[in-house]
């Protein structure tokens, strides 16, 4: 009966979980935009770099888009975005996007739209995935019994959001993409 049971689950939420990709796959050409916008912004942080120039940068790469499985984020779809193909022609001593990350972490409101940095970004809105209006902040160990994002390290963003702290040595969970490019 167990296996039954956890067989049914595990239909169930792989059903769900394809529901879910095809459902964010149509808002992807929506939040294209905004999610290009981030790294524009992003790619301000990187040395010598103008707006103008991370604008004409961010506009020619390819991007992809991938849905994360996750547990206990009803509300929110979580998208990874790859850089996938650069500009041949960009001239710039150093590149805007570094290689040393797996992608940027973004977490998309299902109602709403709202896009949210998680991972990857100099800044992430941590706070958007660790509150909820009305409910009181849970412990890291209930957190983290009820909740899960594939690829993520949720205990360690949840200590760095805890102790609001951007310490990447100390959370190495918080490395930007651009880690080795910013100047400070």
């Amino acid at each position: 009966m167990k296996k039954l049971i956890r067989l049914s689950f595990t239909v169930i939420s792989t059903l769900l979980f394809s529901v879910n990709s095809v459902v964010a796959q149509n808002c992807f050409e929506e939040v294209d935009v905004e999610i290009r916008l981030m790294l524009v912004i992003e790619g301000t942080n990187t040395n010598g770099i103008t707006l103008a120039e991370s604008y004409e940068y961010i506009s020619k790469i390819v991007i992809e888009i991938d849905t994360l499985e996750s547990i206990g984020f009803q509300g929110y779809w979580f998208l990874r975005v790859s850089i996938v193909d650069r500009p041949s022609e960009w001239n710039g001593d150093i590149p805007i996007l570094g290689d040393n990350c797996n992608g940027y972490v973004l977490a998309l409101r299902k109602s709403g739209g709202l896009v949210h940095k998680i991972n990857g970004f100099i800044y992430n809105d941590l706070s958007a995935i660790f509150t909820t209006p009305n409910r009181s902040i849970m412990s890291k160990r209930k957190f983290l019994k009820t909740h899960a994002i594939k690829g993520l390290d949720l205990e360690c963003l949840y200590s760095a959001w805890k102790s609001n702290s951007y310490d990447t040595t100390k959370y190495p969970c918080l490395q930007s993409c651009l880690n080795q490019l910013i100047v400070r």
